[in-house]
């Protein structure tokens, strides 16, 4: 399974290939000699609305009784996304929540706040897509390996008539076949800064957006057995689909995530070690499914940064035994977000 994160062109589509060589070229075609497409991502895919709103001056209003797609938009999500508006394209400040997709009038609309309106937009019921400025896609190889991965960009329009890419990370995605214990805390922290004089007046400039953080651990326990009593324990797959292979060992999380940490940290490892992309859930894919999966909300991912140990430690059980072995847990982690 490769995944692609945290990509910064704020409103493209592009085709990610294996390649020999360790660059991001747009100009470059993906069907060139010693290529092979891993994926054509479009990162608009699942946020495209039809006939689903309608412009009241610098403001798009939700219309859910007209549309035929839409899903429930979270309270300034689409903040700094880019929206095209029949053929316009444009740069979004903020919204309200609420459902796009709704059979009932009384149901909560969002109101999505444009930037750049001058009129000539359309204001009857139009579809309208949305671009994030980071997004992440998942694709399933099927047990393909290669060495080198590159992104080609095609030329496209955007909003603002340029493309720009911030971070662009490619990796093979690690599943985990014991889902984490409940009691998932999310911090969304604010990066300002406050003086305060001799008479205790106060005064805070914000020096930068938003961050999120994101604490998990595997508190509850995770019976290893399994591990030292059969070569091949149980395991789960990612994909119906002809060619699928296992992603995870069922009950291998502790001692993926030791490897993990020795990999991220080893002493070979950069300038920048501990970086990871967390993606809290992502569906099995039933036959028939496309294996490219596309995450382009806040809520599906996060690429950020992992400090500290890793701290693993056994409730009851006996090392390295098949039979009655170690029953561990690993003690809650922090991942902030990168920036």
């Amino acid at each position: 399974m490769v995944a692609v994160l945290q990509l910064h062109p704020a409103n493209i589509t592009a085709r990610v290939s294996e390649s020999p060589w360790h660059v991001v070229v747009p100009e470059l075609s993906s069907s060139s000699a010693n290529a092979n497409e891993v994926a054509a991502v479009d990162a608009g895919a699942n946020t495209s609305f039809a006939n689903s709103f309608v412009r009241y001056g610098n403001t798009l209003r939700a219309a859910p009784v007209s549309a035929s797609t839409g899903v429930y938009l979270h309270e300034n999500e689409l903040a700094g996304w880019t929206a095209i508006i029949g053929t316009k394209w444009r740069r979004v400040e903020g919204n309200t929540e609420g459902s796009i997709l709704d059979s009932s009038t009384a149901g909560k609309r969002p109101t999505i706040t444009i930037a750049g309106i001058d009129g000539t937009e359309p204001t009857g019921l139009s579809t309208v897509v949305f671009y994030p400025p980071s997004w992440a896609v998942l694709v399933n190889v099927k047990g393909s390996r290669w060495s080198a991965f590159r992104v080609a960009i095609a030329s496209q329009t955007t909003a603002d008539g340029y493309i720009e890419t911030g971070t662009i990370s490619i990796g093979w995605a690690r599943f985990f076949g014991s889902a984490y214990s409940w009691g998932r805390v999310r911090t969304v922290e604010p990066n300002v800064a406050t003086t305060t004089t001799p008479d205790w007046q106060t005064r805070s400039t914000v020096r930068s957006g938003t961050r999120r953080m994101v604490d998990i651990g595997w508190t509850d326990g995770i019976d290893e057995s399994q591990l030292f009593g059969s070569p091949v324990p149980d395991h789960i797959v990612a994909t119906e689909n002809a060619g699928g292979k296992p992603a995870a060992t069922a009950r291998g999380t502790a001692s993926v995530l030791s490897g993990l940490w020795s990999s991220m940290f080893r002493s070979s490892a950069g300038e920048n070690p501990g970086i990871l992309g967390y993606i809290p859930a992502a569906s099995q894919v039933g036959s028939g499914g496309s294996d490219t999966i596309h995450l382009t909300r806040n809520h599906e991912f996060l690429m950020g940064r992992v400090e500290g140990s890793l701290r693993v430690e056994t409730q009851m059980g006996n090392e390295a035994d098949g039979t009655s072995g170690e029953i561990v847990r690993v003690a809650t982690m922090s991942i902030t977000e990168i920036i």
